[in-house]
């Protein structure tokens, strides 16, 4: 499974036919794709009225919604703090995304460079993507 962060699935609501967008397209349409509550509540943030809402919800129906687990909320604290005692914070926003991979073996589709500061986490690389 592959946890699509915040900018990637802008990308895709706003253009599909982008390279973003379309790398996201193909992965939902395998169900392959995660949607975990942080990213999900920053989407809806910027939502202008109803029926953007109703567009966008339903354009996420096709990825799979998972949960944090007491665990993972843990782990979230662990990472957080490492990071912060090495001097390399990240957004907390991304640790939960980061925390909720770790804890199932998922991969993260990002383009942010500080999720490559988290130890094991896997990094989801696009077909003819160079790292």
């Amino acid at each position: 499974m592959v946890v699509a962060d915040t900018a990637i699935w802008i990308d895709y609501l706003q253009t599909k036919q982008s390279a973003l967008g379309s790398e996201l397209t193909k992965l939902i349409g395998a169900g392959r794709v995660a949607l975990v509550g942080v990213v999900l509540a920053e989407i809806l943030r910027g939502i202008r009225g109803p029926e953007e809402r109703d567009l966008i919800e339903r354009r996420l129906e096709g990825a799979t919604f998972l949960e944090m687990s007491k665990a993972a909320w843990r782990r979230a604290g662990i990472i957080s703090s490492d990071l912060d005692s090495r001097g390399l914070p990240i957004p907390m926003t991304d640790v939960f995304i980061a925390a909720l991979a770790l804890e199932d073996g998922h991969e993260i589709y990002t383009r942010d460079k500080h999720f490559e500061r988290i130890p094991g986490l896997r990094l989801y690389q696009a077909e003819g993507d160079s790292a």
